[in-house]
C-alpha cells in the first residue's frame, strides 16, 4: 500500500527506500532511552519535516479530497510526544537535582 500511495504522488522507488529506512532509524532513536536528548530532538524535527512534506505533497497531487489528514494525525501526535518527552526530561532532571 505504501508503494502504490509513493508512486502515485510520483515519487521515485529510491526515495520510498529512503524514507523507509529514515522513518526505522528514528523510530530506533525515539526509543531507546541511551540515546542522547539533542539526537532525539533532531529526529522529531526530521518526522515534523517528513509529515509536512507528505501534507503538501497529497494536498498538490490530490487537492483537498484526498487523504491529507492521515499526515495531519501522524504530525499532531508527534507533537503531543514532544511535549510529553520534554515533561519526562524535566520530571527527570527535578528527581536527580
Amino acid at each position: 500500500m505504501a508503494l502504490e500511495g509513493t508512486a502515485h504522488l510520483g515519487l521515485p522507488m529510491w526515495f520510498h527506500w529512503e524514507l523507509s529506512i529514515g522513518k526505522f532509524i528514528g523510530g530506533i532513536i525515539l526509543v531507546l532511552p541511551f540515546i542522547p536528548g539533542r539526537i532525539k530532538e533532531w529526529a522529531y524535527v526530521a518526522f515534523g519535516i517528513d509529515f509536512i512534506s507528505a501534507f503538501i505533497a497529497i494536498v498538490a497531487v490530490d487537492g483537498i479530497a484526498g487523504a491529507w489528514y492521515m499526515p495531519v494525525i501522524c504530525f499532531v501526535l508527534l507533537i503531543v510526544s514532544y511535549i510529553y518527552w520534554h515533561k519526562l526530561q524535566d520530571r527527570d532532571t527535578a528527581v536527580t537535582a
